[in-house]
């Protein structure tokens, strides 16, 4: 894991540190007390989700990355909540610290769903995957960017059913299959569970 690390921190090392102080305070909503974090969102977020940069801030547009790293929760998960601890969300409040040079994404799809009615649900989430990537892709003109993809349980069963579709729909989602320059797997039942949480 620690390779693993180096080796991501390594292939987004750039220019563009991520702001100190200041930058942090910027990411607390009007009204919140400097220092503290932007509270996680409790509603279901379902689709690609920018968190950092924070699309919200001006600065944001002025920030170069070079790798998108793409969170996919799991069974019964929540685009932001399964990347938390208490208030902490550490796909944008830790990582980006020691991965400066990297654009944080999370996808967010209806896990609850995905076995009370037909296995075409992960066929479903997978093409709503690819799809929010490529249009997040072409509205940013971006379509070689390298990306790395954190999935836990059932996102990675969705992940890889993305891999599949891309694959098999080469004209349409051929660049993003190219892209992909690394997986991490948390959980994910390769062999099939009962039930993976």
């Amino acid at each position: 894991m620690k390779r693993l690390h180096t080796r991501i921190k390594h292939s987004a090392q750039g220019s563009n540190p991520v702001p100190e102080a200041s930058g942090a305070s910027q990411l607390v909503p009007s009204g919140a007390p400097a220092g503290q974090p932007k509270p996680v969102v409790e509603t279901p977020l379902l689709g690609l989700i920018q968190l950092w940069p924070d699309p919200d801030l001006e600065s944001a547009s002025h920030m170069q990355t070079e790798v998108d790293l793409v969170a996919i929760h799991g069974l019964g998960g929540h685009a932001c909540k399964t990347w938390r601890d208490g208030e902490k969300l550490w796909l944008r409040d830790f990582l980006p610290h020691d991965v400066p040079n990297a654009r944080v994404l999370t996808f967010g799809y209806n896990a609850g769903v995905a076995f009370t009615q037909s296995k075409s649900n992960i066929r479903d989430f997978a093409t709503s995957l690819l799809e929010g990537i490529r249009n997040f892709r072409r509205k940013n003109k971006e379509a070689d960017r390298k990306m790395i993809f954190l999935c836990h349980s059932l996102g990675g069963i969705v992940f890889k059913q993305a891999l599949v579709i891309a694959h098999e729909k080469e004209t349409r989602y051929g660049s993003i299959e190219e892209a992909v320059a690394g997986v991490i797997f948390l959980g994910t039942p390769h062999r099939g569970a009962d039930i993976a949480y």
